[in-house]
């Protein structure tokens, strides 16, 4: 029996760290939260699907569950192997994780200018079990840059060269792409696509339905607190649909910014 797809929520993580390693952000999460957290959706009756089976639109019940949903985790640290992975296979869960795919620099650099802690990110050998515990793998570009700031031959390599890098390790397609600081325009979307992607994921951005534009996938974060109730309003759609109001009505006050600052332009001129 196939599934409708409006309700398909996904998440996305960052961190999954040691317990004694947290420190606050809406990015990092403990170990000991990430698994309760998995342990409530999988006592809801949710499983993951594969990617293709969402794309394909062949969706179907698993082990006689219904609810679906996607987990999926930027940038690819290494605690993701350390602590997410041992969680998801004790509940049977896939995950997505979007990498940095230099593979010369094994750290966050990008992040280290605004003071945020150094942490490891997985190494190739990490990758491939992953991989072969059903891990699935997409690009989060070579270097984490703003894509909408870089010229057309960068960009292009950000998203071509990354994507060959990862399936080099994986020896599997590479079908998926996260936009980093779901920062992206229509350009962006336009070499993505090029690059043969066939999907790719924003965060707060994009339609509230997972069908309705996928090159700009709306993920919800999940962040260490988030507790039953949190999940509860996630699954449900409901945070979605506050945060879409609030980016649609964001979006409609920057549109008529912008034609008030263009028209009193004009009536200089």
């Amino acid at each position: 029996m196939s599934l409708d797809l409006k309700g398909l929520q996904t998440f996305v993580y960052h961190r999954v760290c040691a317990d004694d390693a947290w420190y606050p952000s809406p990015y990092v999460v403990t170990a000991s939260a990430f698994r309760r957290q998995m342990e409530f959706l999988h006592s809801r009756g949710y499983y993951t699907p594969a990617l293709a089976d969402v794309l394909d639109g062949t969706l179907a019940a698993h082990n006689g569950h219904r609810r679906a949903f996607l987990l999926t985790l930027d940038d690819g640290y290494l605690d993701n192997f350390e602590h997410a992975l041992p969680v998801l296979r004790e509940f049977g869960f896939r995950a997505i994780i979007f990498l940095v795919a230099d593979f010369s620099r094994r750290d966050n650099w990008w992040d280290l200018p605004d003071g945020v802690p150094r942490a490891s990110l997985l190494e190739p050998d990490h990758i491939k079990e992953m991989s072969a515990h059903g891990i699935e793998f997409g690009s989060h570009t070579l270097h984490h840059p703003h894509l909408p700031a870089l010229p057309d031959a960068a960009l292009r390599e950000e998203v071509v060269r990354s994507r060959a890098s990862i399936e080099e390790i994986v020896q599997k397609p590479v079908e998926c792409f996260s936009y980093p600081y779901s920062d992206l325009d229509n350009r962006v979307r336009a070499a993505v696509m090029a690059a043969g992607y066939r999907c790719a994921f924003a965060v707060n951005t994009g339609p509230r339905a997972f069908s309705s534009d996928l090159f700009e996938i709306r993920r919800l974060n999940v962040d260490n607190g988030a507790g039953w109730l949190s999940l509860h309003a996630k699954l449900s759609g409901a945070e979605k649909a506050v945060l879409y109001s609030w980016w649609r009505g964001k979006r409609s006050l920057s549109s008529i910014r912008a034609r008030q600052y263009h028209s009193a332009l004009r009536e200089e001129l």
